[in-house]
């Protein structure tokens, strides 16, 4: 799978070459309820993350998926996953829903 993965240009216009595809779940606290997030590192294909993410076994809707660029790193102490266009891997970002009306 590693082998056809092409390289993506960053914003600054360097290369970013992927070795592998990795599969986070992420959690996202607010005032009022959790929002749960999958994040599909190593690509900016949204069909090709979004059958990755099936396969790691998501038993929720993966809806409003967006492309970026990540990377884990701290924020006053505490680890989380970072939006960094210069040393973040590339990404898709899924929100997760129980309802399925919400598939975008």
């Amino acid at each position: 799978m590693t082998s056809s993965l092409s390289p993506i240009v960053r914003p600054n216009g360097k290369l970013y070459r992927p070795r592998k595809l990795r599969v986070v779940f992420y959690e996202l606290p607010s005032e009022d309820e959790v929002y749960s997030q999958t994040i599909v590192l190593g690509t900016h294909d949204v069909e090709l993350a979004r059958s990755v993410a099936r396969y790691g076994g998501i038993l929720h809707y993966l809806t409003q998926p967006h492309i970026g660029w990540m990377r884990l790193g701290y924020d006053r102490g505490e680890q989380l996953w970072l939006h960094d266009d210069v040393r973040g891997a590339a990404c898709v970002i899924f929100n997760e829903s129980d309802d399925p009306e919400e598939l975008t």
